[in-house]
């Protein structure tokens, strides 16, 4: 073997499997102490203290409501203009409309805040958050969500805004209702500048026919919405405490081994004059 390998392969430089050992059994207190007494005490703080009332976690809830959306015939959507999807959307993102009823339902969360706290806490803390509504094309199903620890008042808040979206979508739709057969009237008595053609005819026809549906979608109540909705309370699983015990057990654990290693190399550094005359220098240098 050269003399630059045999410096490579310095047996001085290595750190057996024997040295590991004997730093692990000389803080052999601090490896095992430690993780214990910081699950012990997180087992106090997860299952005893919420029996005796102290740090209670409280249970969320999600109220969700699942309602089914009516496709407008094609011959409609040229007369109305109007996308329900979009419109449902809008409604249940206004920040005025979920700011007054999260001060409805919620007062104790947002006592003391102005209006502009109040607001930027609705539109950062609500609104995609906590509050959430898709749109599954495939199935022709909208559905809201809302999160609260409130069980009643998750329900009631979701309920009344869903009833104030849904209705602001139909007084919207009727009012394009009105216009579109209002248009349509003018359009048939029009009888298409007196032309009695079998084009004409057709086309008279076709608006005719489109003006009847158009009338049962009008007098229709439910219409955009497809059947009565679906709403159904959630109770949100808890984080597993098993897992947090876990996790916590085995952080402290490296902790504690990681500090033994820290504490054996200062031991060593304190027995050595060189690294401490090197270490003095550097605080003095510094100072």
């Amino acid at each position: 073997m050269s003399e630059e390998q045999k410096i490579m392969h310095d047996p001085e430089d290595e750190v057996s499997f024997v040295d590991l050992l004997a730093v692990c059994i000389r803080y052999r207190r601090l490896i095992v102490g430690l993780p214990v007494i910081v699950t012990l005490a997180a087992i106090l703080a997860l299952y005893v203290l919420p029996i005796l009332g102290v740090n209670r976690t409280k249970q969320s809830y999600t109220e969700q409501i699942v309602v089914g959306i009516g496709q407008q015939p094609k011959n409609l959507q040229e007369y109305l203009d109007f996308d329900v999807i979009k419109s449902l959307n809008a409604a249940l993102s206004s920040t005025q409309t979920v700011q007054d009823l999260y001060s409805k339902y919620f007062p104790s969360e947002v006592s003391g805040m102005d209006a502009d706290a109040l607001s930027s806490f609705v539109q950062s803390g609500i609104i995609g958050k906590r509050l959430t509504h898709a749109y599954d094309a495939n199935e022709s199903l909208f559905t809201l969500r809302f999160q609260a620890n409130d069980k009643k008042k998750t329900e009631e808040f979701t309920l009344e805004l869903w009833a104030r979206a849904s209705s602001s979508v139909q007084d919207i739709l009727s009012e394009k209702y009105a216009t579109a057969i209002s248009l349509m009237k003018q359009q048939l008595n029009s009888s298409l500048d007196g032309k009695q053609d079998s084009a004409a005819l057709l086309q008279k026809s076709a608006i005719a026919q489109t003006y009847q549906v158009l009338s049962l979608f009008q007098n229709s109540k439910q219409f955009p919405f497809r059947g009565d909705k679906n709403a159904m309370l959630i109770v949100n699983p808890q984080q597993s405490r098993k897992r947090a015990i876990l996790l916590i057990f085995f952080s402290s654990l490296f902790a504690a081994i990681l500090g033994a290693f820290i504490l054996n190399a200062a031991r060593g550094i304190r027995q050595d004059p060189q690294s401490m005359a090197k270490l003095k220098e550097a605080w003095g240098a510094k100072k």
